[in-house]
């Protein structure tokens, strides 16, 4: 019994440490900042704490969202609540991806846990730390576990039927954000092609595809949509509406890729994270890789990084090399023909890293950038800021840490480098919570 105890406790420590480091960095988050002190404020004044007429007056005049606005009026009123149910989100999103892994192996367990450490959290701020992570992180996780039974029946293992309605009900506040409602369709989509052979599975994944069209007609149906509520909110992109389709397609693209390595518009703390990514993928292309070339496409992210993201912040201004790539607001210049073939080179290489490694995470980085590219629909491309970038976040840190548990001959290395970029990354964000 002991002995049993034990392994148990073993099992859960990752997490329980993930967790544990979360609340910690997340009771230093000041919440109210932002959207959320416009929620707290205009839902006890205007309002007078009645909830039904809030999400009445929200679901005519801005966001069919009704469900995560419930919930985010619930956590920002809860003092302290706020960081528990962060860290939790976070523990079960580490805890769905090592189920999505199938890897049965505690140090990856402790890879994953630690490598979701690195997210930047600063830049939540300005849109409001509750707002930004119930839409983004919350149904994030939802989502997760939503097709974590689906894929454990593809793989023929015996899934009760209480998990399919677990199932189901994950969908139903997931796809309540109708960003992740596309690449949730076509994630379905695959599922469903996978496991055609598989009656259950098929079943499965058919569900997915419905219930996102039915989110989907549900979120753009209602009489004001986020995006055509956006649509009204031109004042940081007054340009956008004389653009063309394939013209906000290349801002989304290229303002993606600006985004993850220099100095956005919302402050970006991502760039030590990257540099991380760049290194251990270099370091996984030297060992892994026979051919010279494809060495070279592995440290293209790195140098992406590096020649960007470090000259967005020590270069002065008038430097040629600085005008070249970035805008006033040290985004990159999305209407040069020059940052979209960075742009291009720099995801490609990204995206042939993330299939090397493996085929899921290359799927997923597929999906994820997808997602944020969408964001091309709505002229709020710059004022959303970072927080539309979690999905692509999240899929980059599981990179991260199966890099450094594929190495061989370089693992001990990586797990340094690891390490101590976690460790960075951690402190930088605590430091930016603190003093904000």
């Amino acid at each position: 019994m002991r002995g049993r105890y034990k392994q148990i406790s073993e099992q859960i420590l990752p997490y329980q440490v993930l967790f544990s480091l979360a609340v910690i960095l997340y009771l230093f988050a000041p919440v109210k900042s932002g959207d959320d002190g416009w929620f707290i404020s205009t839902f006890l004044t205007s309002f007078e704490g009645d909830l039904l007429e809030f999400l009445k007056f929200r679901y005519e005049t801005w966001s069919t969202r009704l469900l995560l606005e419930a919930y985010t009026i619930w956590l920002i009123r809860i003092p302290g609540l706020y960081s528990i149910s962060m860290s939790l989100w976070l523990a079960a999103i580490a805890g769905g991806f090592y189920r999505l892994l199938g890897i049965k192996d505690i140090a990856i367990k402790w890879i994953v846990c630690g490598s979701l450490l690195v997210l930047p959290v600063t830049f939540n701020a300005d849109a409001g730390y509750v707002c930004s992570t119930v839409n983004y992180v919350f149904t994030f996780a939802c989502l997760v576990w939503a097709v974590t039974p689906i894929i454990e029946a593809q793989r023929g293992k015996s899934v009760p039927i209480i998990a399919y309605i677990g199932s189901f009900l994950l969908m139903v506040f997931g796809c309540n954000m109708e960003y992740y409602c596309p690449p949730f369709l076509l994630y379905g989509i695959y599922l469903f092609g996978r496991g055609i052979k598989l009656r259950k599975g098929r079943i499965a994944s058919l569900l997915v595809i419905i219930f996102s069209i039915g989110a989907l007609i549900y979120a753009f149906g209602g009489p004001a949509s986020t995006l055509s509520a956006y649509g009204d909110v031109n004042a940081s992109f007054p340009e956008y509406s004389m653009l063309t389709t394939l013209d906000k397609l290349q801002v989304a693209f290229v303002a993606t890729a600006g985004g993850l390595v220099s100095q956005g518009i919302n402050g970006n703390h991502f760039w030590v994270p990257m540099l991380l990514f760049g290194v251990l993928l270099l370091l996984f292309g030297i060992e892994k890789e026979c051919k010279f070339l494809s060495k070279i496409v592995c440290g293209i992210p790195l140098f992406v990084t590096l020649a960007t993201g470090g000259i967005a912040r020590f270069l002065p201004e008038e430097n040629r090399w600085r005008v070249w790539f970035f805008c006033e607001n040290s985004g990159w210049k999305w209407d040069s023909c020059f940052t979209l073939i960075v742009a291009f080179v720099f995801f490609a290489s990204i995206l042939y890293g993330m299939f090397r490694v493996d085929k899921r995470l290359g799927l997923g980085g597929l999906l994820t950038l997808f997602c944020r590219i969408t964001m091309a629909a709505s002229s709020s491309i710059f004022s959303s800021g970072l927080r539309t970038f979690y999905p692509l976040f999240f899929i980059l840190c599981m990179t991260i840490a199966i890099l450094t548990y594929k190495m061989d001959k370089k693992r001990k290395v990586g797990i340094k480098i690891f390490c101590a970029g976690m460790i960075v990354s951690y402190l930088v964000n605590l430091f930016f919570c603190f003093y904000r």
